[in-house]
């Protein structure tokens, strides 16, 4: 369900699962279980620590296995959700795991548009029970268990161990010769919010309400992104920028727009906006860091509802009658972000593409594309009705 569903009186048992299981798989578990946040978040971007296991054949490589800027986005997307919520329901208190779930924030609905960000995606401290108890807000950001070297990172983005990610508008830029160390111009912005009396939340809040309504052209709404999306009936051109042509806007695009809204760092391009606040650098604006932020999955988790949307408007949601890859210059590595670990730049990418590092069945086969078309059938999830509803077409 939506974060603001959540927060609704009658579903405070499944909030307080639900926050319960976030801050054990944060703060409670192994650092070396696979289950822990830490390991979770990492398969996104940094560490990086997958190695080639072939010739890129591009200059231009992703080190990480996320997949961006081709065919393969919204599906890798899918299995490292299911990846998260799987642990999260494993993680969920016994006696609560039927209320096991992976939710989303509703980045349309009429409260968003108007203010922004769920309060319980912004509040210090969170009730986990009916007596009152309260633990720090698992949703509000993370603290580093373990520190990601120079070898590991974009130079931009190393990270001491005990670094705690940020939002807009501040920066968390570290120095990559002392990564305890704020860069200069990072201390500077981050003092100067500190000196100011407004909350930083409503800062963000108002660069999320801004975004989403009050963009003129050139720039677009992020709403009107979503909503733009939708109406592409080719999955290449509706997954991602690569694909997309001729002024279409792709859901990876919407995707994108809004990441840069939360974290900032919005490249200097027509576009995007530039911030309310200038100088953001949030570790959600940037791939490398972005899934330490509790935030960047319920974001996600949203992108992957409004695909289903997408699937079932075009009746291209089941194993019998699934959506189609078919090759333009979004199935190639090389025409995005480069090939990731396990690719090759002029590499073909389609429905059986391993989806790395994600395995599926009981023989532990790697997850493709076909293995996650049917988020109810194959992957026994769903979504509640949210803010944007389709009709199929005919």
């Amino acid at each position: 369900m939506s974060i603001r569903e959540l927060e609704k009186d009658e579903n405070t048992q499944a909030r307080y699962a639900f926050l319960k299981a976030f801050d054990k798989i944060k703060n409670h578990l192994s650092p070396d279980d696979p289950e822990t946040y830490w390991n979770i978040a990492s398969i996104n971007g940094q560490p990086f620590k997958s190695p080639r296991t072939s010739a890129p054949q591009t200059k231009k490589v992703w080190r990480g296995d996320s997949q961006h800027e081709n065919v393969l986005f919204l599906s890798w997307y899918r299995a490292y959700l299911l990846r998260l919520e799987n642990a999260l329901v494993n993680n969920t208190p016994v006696g609560d795991q039927d209320k096991g779930a992976l939710h989303y924030w509703d980045e349309t609905s009429d409260e968003s548009l108007k203010d922004g960000l769920p309060s319980l995606l912004t509040v210090d401290f969170v009730e986990i029970d009916d007596f009152g108890n309260t633990i720090p807000n698992p949703l509000l950001g993370y603290i580093l268990p373990n520190a990601i070297p120079l070898n590991e990172a974009n130079q931009k983005y190393t990270k001491a161990a005990g670094y705690t990610t940020c939002r807009y508008p501040f920066s968390g830029l570290m120095n990559p010769r002392n990564p305890s160390k704020y860069t200069t111009n990072s201390q500077l912005q981050n003092n100067y919010l500190n000196l100011l009396l407004r909350y930083p939340e409503d800062y963000l809040n108002q660069n999320i309400v801004h975004s989403l309504n009050n963009l003129h052209h050139p720039l677009i709404p992020i709403k009107e992104m979503y909503e733009r999306c939708l109406d592409i009936d080719n999955y290449n051109q509706f997954s991602n920028i690569v694909s997309a042509t001729g002024g279409q806007i792709s859901l990876e695009q919407a995707s994108i727009n809004m990441l840069h809204t939360l974290g900032g760092n919005s490249p200097p391009s027509k576009e995007f906006q530039i911030e309310l606040v200038a100088g953001s650098h949030g570790d959600l604006g940037a791939k490398e860091m972005a899934a330490f932020d509790p935030l960047f999955f319920l974001h996600m988790a949203n992108v992957d509802r409004i695909f289903w949307l997408w699937q079932t408007k075009y009746q291209v949601n089941t194993v019998l009658q699934p959506f189609t890859i078919t090759p333009d210059d979004g199935t190639k590595p090389k025409n995005g972000q480069g090939p990731s670990p396990t690719q090759q730049g002029d590499q073909e990418l389609d429905m059986n593409t391993p989806l790395n590092p994600f395995t599926s069945g009981a023989d532990n086969q790697p997850t493709v594309t076909n293995d996650i078309i049917d988020i109810v059938n194959q992957l026994n999830y769903g979504y509640t009705n949210g803010s944007i509803t389709l009709e199929q077409t005919a």
